[in-house]
């Protein structure tokens, strides 16, 4: 999908996410030992865009890590090999029971190591590293985008008005957000869509 043309900010939408509830689906958690297995992110037009090999085991010096190693990915025709990189894991007790896990964001800034406790690191095109979202700047898509309703009512009081006193708690809100705009913009001193409204 393509960046909105307003912001130079990439969407999560656009990097490949990896999320550390795959490593607990594949049982990478069940065992002490080292497990190995592989991912792939395919197209929605067919083909695989990338691909992703990782081994996750634990050290008493290092808890329990996650490698990333392309060469354990070999088998799928991927365009992109995801960089090898060591992403370590962090572990927290739920109050109902069991374990929860974690990655800790591996971008190293400053010479220091980000270490956001993280359920999803994403890989922007071009960069080596997967990483958090705070890390890399990214947005959601749906973030990008407004809904139009709102602002057309908040050009008409009498429109922002029925939709207020209308029985449909949906137009109510879309109406109590027109009312927030309407207001911002007069502390804006937009007088031109106060005019508009006024008028």
């Amino acid at each position: 999908m393509g960046r909105p043309s307003w912001t130079t900010r990439l969407t999560v939408e656009q990097c490949l996410p990896f999320d550390v509830s795959w490593l607990r689906r594949g049982g990478a958690f069940k065992r002490s030992q080292i497990q190995t297995g592989a991912f792939q992110w395919s197209s929605p037009f067919g083909g695989t865009v990338a691909a992703l090999g990782y081994c996750v085991g634990r050290s008493e010096s290092e808890g329990w890590v996650v490698l990333i190693d392309p060469e354990l990915a070999a088998r799928y025709p991927a365009g992109v090999r995801v960089p090898e990189c060591i992403i370590h894991l962090a572990r927290t007790k739920p109050h109902l029971g069991g374990l929860r896990f974690w990655f800790r964001c591996p971008i190293r800034q400053d010479g220091k190591e980000c270490g956001t406790r993280v359920r999803k690191l994403f890989l922007p095109p071009g960069a080596q590293t997967f990483g958090c979202r705070i890390c890399y700047n990214l947005t959601f898509e749906s973030a990008q985008k407004h809904h139009p309703r709102p602002y057309k009512l908040a050009m008409s009081l009498s429109a922002i008005d029925a939709a207020l006193h209308s029985g449909d708690r949906r137009q109510q809100l879309c109406g109590m957000h027109a009312l927030r705009i309407q207001l911002k913009w007069a502390r804006e001193g937009r007088v031109s869509k106060l005019k508009l409204m006024y008028g």
